[in-house]
């Protein structure tokens, strides 16, 4: 799958019945207001020929747009590797001329958190296993390994694939969403204090994904209940 990075802008949110309870939908419809992605795959022979998945935007202490993003040079990679752009207002960017940044492991669909001082990334890796790495300056990064993720009883969760990892740190906790099994969309709040080390306590939503046309759906009612239970 090749994914194109594009700028989009909240569009007005029309009115509409939730069936459950009001739900900010202004999160969650997006119009894009660039004409063609604003950073792609170069389609030339470099280690970003192409690109996927999700790629992640904070701003820095300068006030500049910081991205990091996955590329890779051919169809069947051995690795998924780590890019970093800039930019001064979203629409252009500037690819780092130290990129890759990262290939000591498969990076993609990452999360990025700056908490005191320090990046901290949750990213996707081989075979869809989260793991963690760490930056003092989001271009130089450590592997800590794939997240140790525990059932709300304290025993390992199943084998298996546990990627598309969200993060985010709240009042001395760390929270996680993930997604689990294949053609499902299976999100489960998770927290602990320290970022590596994670217990289950809500298995929130878990939707079958077998026709394409309910993703939207499954993600909608996943925004529903992440702002109102959590945010």
């Amino acid at each position: 799958m090749v994914v194109t990075i594009a700028l989009a802008i909240f569009a007005t949110a029309q009115p509409q019945l939730a069936r459950a309870q009001e739900a900010p939908f202004g999160l969650v419809d997006w119009e894009p207001i660039a004409g063609k992605p604003v950073l792609a795959g170069t389609g030339t022979n470099t280690w970003d020929r192409k690109t996927r998945e999700r790629g992640y935007i904070l701003m820095g202490d300068d006030g500049i747009f910081h991205l990091w993003y996955t590329g890779y040079d051919r169809d069947r990679p051995d690795t998924m590797s780590l890019g970093h752009a800039t930019s001064r207002d979203g629409t252009h960017w500037t690819r780092d001329p130290h990129n890759p940044i990262f290939t000591g492991s498969w990076v993609e669909d990452m999360c990025v958190v700056k908490q005191d001082g320090t990046y901290q990334m949750f990213a996707e890796g081989k075979n869809d296993i989260a793991h963690r790495l760490s930056s003092g300056d989001g271009v130089h990064w450590t592997e800590h390994g794939s997240l140790d993720i525990r059932k709300t009883d304290g025993t390992p969760i199943d084998p298996g694939p546990y990627g598309t990892p969200t993060a985010w740190f709240e009042n001395g906790t760390w929270y996680e969403w993930h997604s689990v099994k294949l053609n499902t969309l299976s999100f489960k709040v998770l927290r602990r204090k320290t970022p590596a080390h994670r217990q289950i306590i809500d298995n929130m939503i878990s939707i079958s994904l077998d026709h394409k046309s309910r993703v939207s759906e499954a993600y909608s009612i996943f925004h529903i209940r992440t702002s109102s239970d959590l945010c």
